[in-house]
C-alpha cells in the first residue's frame, strides 16, 4: 500500500500555501489532512550560489519566474521564506564549496530558521529516512516561530555564532523621525554586512499604523501590519483577561504599546555603528515637545500606511536563484479503503 509520497511544490510557492491547503474544507466540510499528513517540509539550497545570490535583488516578474503579474516579490524575500519554513534544508553541491564556505553558509541558514535540520548532500543524494516520516511538521509552530522572531525573544542560536553569524536586537519606545530613518534606510553601506532584519515600527508622521520593516539581501519592504491598540478606541480591544495582562505588560504612559523593535542578523556587522544610527533617527526631547505629539509637523517621504496598505519595497538590482520546496507527505489509512 501507499505510504507516503512528495510533492515540488517549486521555487516560486510561497511554502505556507501549500501547508494551509491541508487545512482547507471543502464543500463537504472534507479537508485533506483527514488522509493525509503534511510531514515535513523540505528546502533544497544550492551550497555554491547561494550566499553570492542572497546579496542581489530583481523582482520575480523581471526574471519571468512569478506566480502571476501581480506577484510583487523579489528574490530575496523568495529565499527567505523558503529557508525560514523549512524543518528540512538540504545544502546541495557541498562538493563545490570550501570548509570555510560551508561553515558561513551553515550559520547563516541556522540563523534564519534556528529549528530547521542541516542535511549536507552532493547531487541532492540523501537518505530517504531523513525527509520522510520524520514527524517534524507543526503548522502552528511554523506560523509562530521564524527565526527571526525566536532571537528576539531572546532564544539562543548557539551553532550559529559558532560560525561567526552574529545577531542583535533595537528596541526603543520613542518615534522615529520618517525623513531620517527613510535616508538611513538607503545608506547601503549602514547595512553592510546583514542578512536579514525584520521587525515592527512606527514614525512621528503617522502614529497609529504598526510598520513591517523587513530587509533581506539588498532590499528593503515596508508594509502596514495593523494598527497600535493606543491608536484604537477601548470598545476594540478583546474582551479577554490574557490580553490585557500582555497589553499592560507592554503599555508605556506615552506611547501607549507603540514600540521599534527589530532583529538584525548577519556577518561582520558594525552593531555599535547601526545601533547609533538608529538613535539619532529617533525623534529628540526637543522634537517631541516642540511637536506636541503632531504628526503634521513632519516631513514625511514614506507613503500613507492607510490608504496604501499595498507591499512597499525600495528596489535593488538582484540576480535569478530559486531554493526548491518539497512537501513530504505521509499518508493515513483510509478507512473506507478497498
Amino acid at each position: 500500500p501507499l505510504r507516503g509520497t512528495y510533492a515540488d511544490a517549486g521555487g516560486r510557492r510561497p511554502p505556507g500555501l501549500g501547508a494551509e491547503t491541508f487545512t482547507f474544507a471543502d464543500e463537504n466540510g472534507q479537508s485533506l489532512n483527514e488522509i493525509a499528513r503534511l510531514d515535513t517540509m523540505v528546502t533544497v539550497v544550492d551550497a555554491y550560489n547561494f550566499l553570492a545570490d542572497w546579496q542581489e535583488s530583481a523582482a520575480l516578474t523581471e526574471k519571468g519566474v512569478a506566480l502571476s503579474t501581480e506577484d510583487s516579490r523579489n528574490l530575496s524575500q523568495l529565499l527567505a521564506d523558503q529557508v525560514e519554513f523549512a524543518d528540512v534544508i538540504v545544502v546541495n553541491k557541498i562538493d563545490k564549496v570550501s570548509e570555510r564556505e560551508k561553515n558561513r553558509l551553515a550559520s547563516i541558514l541556522l540563523a534564519l530558521n534556528p529549528d530547521a535540520k542541516l542535511i549536507f548532500a552532493e547531487r541532492s543524494n540523501v537518505d530517504i529516512t531523513s525527509v520522510l516520516h520524520t514527524k517534524r511538521f507543526d503548522i502552528e509552530k511554523a506560523k509562530q516561530a521564524p527565526g527571526w522572531l525566536k532571537i528576539m525573544r531572546g532564544e539562543e542560536v548557539s551553532e550559529a555564532l559558532e560560525y561567526g553569524v552574529r545577531n542583535f536586537t533595537y528596541r526603543e519606545r520613542r518615534a522615529f523621525h520618517p525623513q531620517r530613518l527613510w535616508d538611513a534606510m538607503q545608506d547601503t553601506q549602514l547595512w553592510k554586512g546583514v542578512l536579514r532584519s525584520k521587525g515592527i515600527f512606527w514614525v512621528a508622521s503617522q502614529p497609529a499604523p504598526m510598520v513591517l520593516w523587513s530587509r533581506a539581501g539588498r532590499l528593503m519592504e515596508v508594509q502596514r501590519l495593523g494598527f497600535w491598540w493606543a491608536a484604537l478606541p477601548q470598545s476594540r480591544r478583546p474582551d479577554d483577561a490574557d490580553f490585557h495582562k500582555w497589553l499592560d505588560s507592554i503599555w508605556d504612559s506615552s506611547f501607549g504599546d507603540r514600540r521599534q523593535e527589530c532583529i538584525f542578523i548577519g556577518h561582520d556587522m558594525d552593531e555599535a555603528a547601526m545601533r547609533a544610527i538608529l538613535d539619532s533617527c529617533l525623534l529628540t526631547d526637543f522634537e517631541w515637545t516642540m511637536s506636541g505629539g503632531s504628526p503634521k509637523v513632519w516631513p514625511d517621504p514614506f507613503p500613507d500606511f492607510i490608504e496604501n496598505s499595498k507591499l512597499l519595497a525600495i528596489w535593488k538590482r538582484l540576480s535569478l536563484y530559486e531554493a526548491r520546496a518539497v512537501l513530504v507527505l505521509e499518508f493515513s489509512r483510509l478507512s473506507n479503503a478497498a
